[in-house]
């Protein structure tokens, strides 16, 4: 799993749990003070998260670490090829 692909179950994960509180992404947005935008993008999994900000947002949809440990149960580290192809993919997107 790339990070690109990491990204997108996070941000899935997010959407499921603000679904579930009953939140709209601009309850999200004003607790954490960004724009609900923001919001729609990390959990479009477009624009990676910062881990304080991970952090708080877990926090305001009650979401435990242990619950990302099980999602992200087979989750493998990537091999240094796929680091060097990254790269390369990222370079020829900017």
């Amino acid at each position: 799993m790339n990070e690109k692909e990491l990204s997108k179950k996070i941000g899935s994960l997010i959407t499921n749990k603000r679904h579930a509180n009953d939140m709209t992404q601009s309850d999200v947005g004003k607790l954490l003070k960004i724009a609900f935008q923001q919001v729609q993008k990390y959990e479009k999994g477009k624009n990676r998260i910062p881990f304080p900000k991970l952090v708080y947002l877990l926090k305001s949809l009650n979401i435990k670490f242990a619950e990302l440990d099980l999602i992200f149960a087979d989750v493998q580290l990537p091999s240094e090829q796929t680091i060097q192809q990254e790269r390369v993919d990222n370079v020829e997107c900017s």
